[in-house]
């Protein structure tokens, strides 16, 4: 599923869909191919910011033969007015467009998503002020960030309620948080309906056993790009 930030229409980051969507098909590729015989603890979402962004980049490549994609590559950057030698996340070429993006994960619990949705949108227009600074010759700066929503143990018994109560919190932080920075945001969702079910619950937790039942891909940009 893809969504855009203010309005529900499409924005300047649309050109990112054909990408986003071939994101979700190689997950759900991977899915098929490690979760078989009731074998549900294999996320690749769920891993870490690098794996996240390596199955970011095969959709990129993916979607269509012309694209081109570099990640996780040294440079000379910049933070607070002082040079210093790092790693870029992420160039990239999509529908004859150049982006310099950079990019975080961040896991959120679903029960009482306030706080962390607070984190995920500090996050976000923040990777996207880095790549404002940081970008060089390209179209378009982006912020990116993995979000993955996290249902734990006693949620068992109603996880597509809470599921349902979080996106719709989502979906009002993203349309207003975009409304009031200026940005222009794309959402790609994945879900997959077996790791809302009971056995599913099968990565530890702090409070019992939890479930990461898929994950978003959120990308913004300022409305003038």
């Amino acid at each position: 599923m893809i969504k855009y930030y203010p309005g529900a229409t499409k924005n300047a980051l649309s050109f990112l869909e054909p990408a986003l969507s071939t994101t979700m098909t190689i997950v759900a590729r991977y899915l098929d191919h490690f979760c078989t015989d009731g074998y549900l603890a294999d996320r690749p979402f769920a891993y870490n910011e690098r794996a996240s962004l390596s199955l970011l980049t095969g959709g990129i490549w993916q979607s269509d033969p012309k694209n081109l994609v570099l990640e996780e590559y040294t440079s000379s950057k910049i933070s607070g007015d002082l040079p210093y030698r790092g790693r870029d996340d992420l160039w990239f070429r999509a529908d004859d467009k150049t982006c310099y993006a950079e990019a975080k994960q961040q896991w959120i619990c679903t029960r009482a998503p306030a706080n962390g949705l607070e984190i995920a949108k500090q996050t976000l227009v923040s990777e996207f002020r880095s790549a404002s600074v940081n970008r060089r010759f390209v179209d378009h700066s982006l912020g990116i960030l993995f979000l993955i929503p996290q249902l734990s143990s006693n949620q068992r018994a109603a996880p597509r309620d809470f599921l349902e109560s979080y996106y719709t919190a989502l979906d009002g932080e993203l349309e207003s948080f975009a409304v009031a920075q200026g940005l222009q945001i794309i959402r790609g969702t994945f879900l997959e309906e077996r790791f809302v079910q009971p056995e599913a619950f099968c990565y530890p937790g702090k409070c019992g056993d939890v479930s990461y039942p898929g994950f978003d891909i959120i990308a913004c940009t300022g409305s003038k790009e």
